[in-house]
């Protein structure tokens, strides 16, 4: 037998797979513990790497009892099995997980999963997306330290930067509990988080000195009563117990000790620790829940230094502590000279969320200017904050990551999977401009471009071949691992090129644009929030602050009733909500418009208002934590020219807006024009409402006739049609039809009409139904450079004796009447003979909107053919 190379390399991967030793594993938990879920999930680590592809199953187990059998494992952001919790009781259960698959046992393990009773202010940690679970939804905290008493308006001025968290240095003496208690309650108003601090009483270290003189015991019971005060408070997101512990001698048994009794007096809370010395985390892992690293290295180290910082304490305490980083944001005495620029700290905060920090939280914020100094420093964090929350799904999501190659030691990328988008970011720890080239291997993407976020550009994006950088690709373990994980050949993936700035931050993102569509009738723009022109902030609006001080308007991304986005608001108090006003569409006057949105509110109850200016018309609703439509009805006056709408709330709390619409609701009146009068066909956007009609004038009520069919009427006609739902009049229309012995006569025109102005098509000049004094009304043709010459066959010879056609002036749209019209008659269509010829008064240069009836009169001619010529002006 000849052995080629290819059999070589099959040969190889066999030999891999019968040696992997198949033995250690860990499982744990993957949320912090569980309230209310139906199913959980415990996730899977140390797992043997060349087991990616083989189907493992899991039988699961407390005691003696079978909880699950046979479960698969999941290949997310870490290997996964579902856990189902209607078994599971209050408190800690034990479960074992045995892992098989194929030839393969793994043998079994221990996870403890914890359950509580719900309660509303609960924050969760979700290992498997590396975040927080805060009122149901993925929470990415980001933040700043600040120092007490708080100044009085920091937090409004920062959360409409989208800042939404803070963390105040503070006594606990219970002597200065009032000033915990203000600037905690006005949080909560504002739809803020608190990282509270229980350093002067728990751990030690911080800016504010050492801890209260007093004894220990004294120490502990002002802990206990923080605690107590604080743990059912809305703001409350976690407990912060010691800030850089190796510095002032605290040891991983004290501070466990503390993280004790902190979570024996609330279970529903994180406690956390920051580590000035990453090496030091795995050492304190039993005493937090979440880990915080502090690298201050401007301007005696590289802003790229942060990246081992943030690795170094991810590797020891990761999947089961998630980290967040502390970004330096001071400077300019001690051992820092200066403060980052803008661009070092937007540099810091993205690589240490490429390296997996899951929180930020800026040392340190004293407004307006005091730390950092800088506005421009500032605004790069405002900046970071606005991206973080416009791009959390993906930041904390659970699905598997892409592998992303830089090709450059100095360049860091990560990429983060939602659905079936992709988010790229790439940091450039250089200090000067590169040309970046970033591949995807083993991503697919069919389209040719990838979009820059925020920056409304994108680049070129091509398939990577079996060549160039990722030659490694054909070298034989590459060739093993593709043939050992894939069947697919069609791709190696998919690479880009840019330019980065010095020390840059470039966001991309691979995804389909398309957006699910809405009825089809809505003139608004992106009545969806989809349009991302800038991070988190609503584009095709404008915004009506008011009085109120720390009401917001966000786009969120994870939450929506259509499309991928939605519109969060929040108003602080009943006075303080943000109106929001779409872009305002041009409108049909006296006709009756639907404005309608979905909404939900975090909480039942919460008051939105509708509002239609153009019509002083509004409507207040109370919603409801699921996504309702609610919509407006408004007959727009004719004073106006656009729809000028609003909403907002009028309650405090918050609530999320999607899917906004504003269509015509007014019923359609169609007619086909016959000799002897109108067939009228009636028709409606709304389903569950009656069309009642009359044809005298007269208004119409929910007496009247109820349309089922199309109905021929003799003669001229006032129709009056209303839309009634049990016995409500939503909308209505009117048209009034005219009766002449030309009706529905076919028309032959020498020149064609202009598109822009057909008049509903070639029989609009006798369909006996009169242009308004709208031009662009839709009943109007006009001609542009030529003529109007229309031969109307009137089907068999008949006594004329007055022609009548009307015109519309209207100069600034640069629309004239025409000079003369001329009239001829015909006996067969090819030989005319003069009838009358009309002119008229009106000049030219006359500004007005007007509309002239020309009429031509002369003694009673029998013909079959009336030719019309209306000269032009041009």
């Amino acid at each position: 037998m000849i052995v080629t190379r290819f059999d070589r390399y099959l040969l190889l991967a066999a030999i891999v797979l019968a040696a992997t030793p198949v033995t250690a594993y860990e499982a744990i938990s993957a949320r912090s513990y569980y309230m209310e879920e139906a199913t959980g999930a415990l996730l899977l680590y140390d797992l043997p790497e060349d087991l990616d592809d083989v189907d493992l199953r899991a039988d699961l187990t407390t005691g003696d009892k079978s909880i699950a059998q046979d479960v698969p494992v999941t290949h997310g952001r870490l290997p996964w099995i579902r856990l189902p919790m209607s078994g599971l009781s209050l408190g800690a259960t034990e479960i074992a997980v045995q892992l098989h698959g194929g030839d393969h046992d793994l043998g079994r393990t221990l996870a403890t999963v914890r359950r509580l009773a719900a309660k509303t202010n609960a924050v969760q940690i979700d290992r498997l997306g590396g975040g927080l679970i805060v009122d149901g939804l993925p929470f990415f905290p980001f933040g700043f330290y600040c120092y007490s008493p708080v100044q009085p308006t920091l937090a409004e001025e920062e959360v409409v930067r989208g800042f939404n968290l803070m963390s105040p240095y503070q006594s606990n003496d219970p002597a200065t509990a009032y000033q915990r208690h203000a600037y905690m309650d006005r949080a909560a108003e504002l739809g803020m988080k608190v990282h509270f601090q229980l350093l002067r009483v728990a751990g030690g270290g911080g800016v504010m000195g050492s801890g209260p003189d007093t004894s220990a015991t004294r120490r502990r019971s002002w802990m206990r009563t923080e605690i107590e005060t604080f743990k059912d408070h809305p703001a409350l997101l976690a407990w912060y117990i010691s800030d850089e512990p190796t510095g002032h001698g605290a040891t991983p048994e004290e501070l466990q000790a503390v993280a004790d009794i902190v979570r024996e007096l609330d279970p529903y809370h994180p406690v956390t620790i920051v580590f000035v010395n990453p090496t030091a985390a795995a050492r304190f892992a039993g005493a937090m829940d979440l880990a915080m690293t502090d690298p201050y290295p401007i301007p005696n180290g590289a802003p790229g230094s942060v990246a081992s910082a943030v690795r170094t304490v991810r590797d020891a305490v990761a999947p089961a502590i998630p980290l967040w980083l502390v970004p330096q944001a001071f400077g300019g005495n001690e051992w820092w000279s200066r403060e980052p620029t803008a661009t070092e700290l937007r540099l810091m905060t993205w690589l240490g969320i490429v390296e997996g920090a899951t929180g930020i939280q800026y040392f340190i914020r004293h407004g307006l200017s005091g730390f950092p100094k800088s506005p421009d420093t500032w605004s790069a964090a405002t900046r970071a904050a606005l991206e973080v929350a416009a791009l959390t799904p993906f930041l904390l999501s659970t699905q598997a990551r892409p592998v992303v190659d830089t090709g450059d030691p100095l360049l860091f990328a990560a990429a983060w999977r939602h659905g079936e988008d992709v988010v790229v970011a790439v940091v450039n720890t250089q200090n000067h401009p590169t040309e970046i080239d970033i591949a995807l291997p083993g991503f697919s993407w069919d389209s040719d471009v990838v979009e820059v976020l925020y920056e409304d550009r994108v680049v070129a994006a091509e398939r990577i071949s079996r060549a160039g950088r990722l030659g490694l690709l054909l070298k034989p373990v590459g060739l093993v691992t593709d043939l050992l994980r894939s069947s697919d050949y069609n791709a190696l993936g998919v690479r880009f090129e840019d330019v980065i700035d010095a020390y840059g931050v470039r966001l991309y993102r691979f995804a389909n644009p398309e957006v699910p569509p809405g009825n089809g009738l809505s003139v608004l723009i992106d009545g969806s929030f989809e349009w991302e022109a800038a991070p988190s902030i609503p584009t095709a609006v404008y915004a009506d602050v008011g009085q109120g001080r720390g009401a917001t308007y966000f786009v969120d991304s994870r939450v929506s009733a259509h499309g991928r986005r939605s519109l969060r608001l929040h108003a602080p108090s009943d006075t303080e909500g943000v109106q929001i006003r779409p872009y305002a569409p041009a409108f049909v006057p006296e006709r009756t418009y639907r404005f309608s949105l979905r909404a939900r509110a975090r909480t039942a109850g919460v008051v939105l208002r509708l509002h239609n200016a153009a019509a002083n018309d509004s409507v207040d609703v109370e919603l409801t934590t699921d996504w309702r439509q609610y919509a407006l009805d408004s007959v727009l006056q004719d004073v106006a020219t656009r729809a000028w709408l609003s909403f907002g709330l009028r309650s405090a709390g918050t609530a999320w807006i999607d899917d906004m619409e504003l269509f015509d609701i007014s019923p359609r009146i169609s007619t086909t024009p016959q000799p002897a009068g109108h067939v009228l066909t009636l028709t409606s956007v709304i389903d569950d409402a009656d069309l009642r009609w009359r044809v005298d004038g007269g208004e119409v009520t929910a007496e009247d006739s109820l349309y089922r069919a199309p109905v021929s009427i003799a003669g001229a006609a006032q129709v009056r049609v209303g839309l009634f739902r049990e016995d409500r009049r939503l909308s209505g229309a009117t048209l009034d039809l005219y009766h002449h012995i030309g009706l529905g006569r076919f028309t032959d025109l020498e020149h064609p009409y202009s598109p822009r102005y057909t008049g509903g098509g070639p029989g609009a000049l006798t369909d006996g139904i009169l242009g308004t004094d709208q031009f662009n009304d839709g009943r109007w043709q006009g001609f542009e450079g030529e003529d109007l010459v229309a031969v109307v066959d009137l089907g068999r010879p008949v006594h004329v004796s007055t022609v009548h056609l009307r015109f519309l002036q209207s100069t600034s749209s640069w629309i004239w009447l025409p000079r003369v019209m001329e009239v001829n008659l015909s006996d067969d269509g090819r030989h005319f003979r003069p009838f009358a010829t009309a002119d008229h008064d009106v000049d030219e240069r006359d500004g007005n909107l007007l509309i002239e009836e020309m009429m031509v009169r002369a003694p009673t001619d029998l013909a079959r053919y009336v030719r019309v010529r209306a000269r032009s002006m041009g």
